[in-house]
């Protein structure tokens, strides 16, 4: 039996009596989803926000749980990935002893190992989860491979057929950039070996001169190439979509060009 959604009480009153019995936590732990998984490592639980790592009592717990985790790894998404290094996370801020962090730090690195491992023979990794195991604690990735960005900043490079003035080909060289960005933290070696910036600078200086300035990820895209040297900064506000109206249309502007310049200062001193 699955159940996706219950009423908060009922669902803590159930978190509740389940924290009590060791033998039931080991049984859900063991058999559980990644939502069970998530709770497991959950914190600010709990009527008054008082509930951390709710299942997770006991060594035996956090073995139940690692096995349960590490039978899950290879059927997981890569969103479903995120939320669960997101989950570590937070959980290792959350940690009330020495012990317990040792143990979210293991289970981390047995994620972020796995991570790498597929990475590294080809799993194609949203840019979302690359950035998360580059940012890991260094301590729990120090054991592996540092997975290259190279191949997969080719792949999502601008095409010949780019236009800003579309949204996807927006979007799309805006989680480029991004993922060149953390390149440059990261990986710097990678960004040398696609030839950036060099191979790509007239491209996208082209790419940017003929953009819809209307478009959402616009304004993204010229703060990412600003941060990367690829424009001047004095031309920010050239490259600015154009300020909108006043609000209240032409009579508006009419009748705030014939107001009285003194009357904002007569009004501030009768209310002083």
């Amino acid at each position: 039996m699955r159940i996706s959604w219950v009423h908060p009480s009922w669902r803590d009153l159930v978190i509740e009596e389940l924290a009590l019995d060791g033998d039931a936590r080991r049984d859900f732990l063991s058999r559980c989803g990644l939502a069970g998984v998530l709770l497991a490592l959950s914190s600010a639980g709990g009527r008054a926000g008082e509930r951390v790592l709710p299942l997770l009592r006991v060594d035996a717990d956090w073995d139940a749980l690692c096995g349960r985790v590490h039978e899950q790894l290879p059927e997981l998404a890569d969103e479903e990935l995120l939320a669960l290094l997101e989950a570590l996370q937070a959980a290792a801020r959350h940690a009330t002893d020495r012990a317990q962090l040792a143990e979210v730090e293991a289970l981390a690195g047995l994620v972020l190992g796995w991570i790498a491992r597929a990475w590294t023979h080809g799993r194609r990794l949203h840019g979302a989860l690359v950035a998360a195991w580059l940012a890991s604690d260094a301590r729990l990735t120090a054991g592996f491979e540092t997975p290259a960005l190279a191949g997969l900043l080719i792949e999502l490079a601008p095409g010949a057929g780019a236009d800003l003035r579309r949204a996807d080909d927006c979007e799309q060289l805006d989680e480029w950039l991004w993922l060149v960005e953390i390149a440059r933290r990261h990986r710097l070696t990678d960004l040398t070996a696609i030839g950036f910036p060099g191979r790509y600078e007239d491209e996208l200086k082209e790419l940017l001169a003929d953009a819809d300035r209307g478009q959402p990820a616009y304004m993204s895209i010229v703060g990412r190439m600003d941060r990367l040297g690829l424009i001047a900064h004095e031309l920010w506000h050239e490259l600015l979509p154009p300020s909108p109206p006043p609000a209240g249309g032409r009579r508006a502007r009419a009748a705030a060009a014939r107001a009285d310049p003194g009357l904002v200062d007569r009004v501030l001193r009768d209310l002083s």
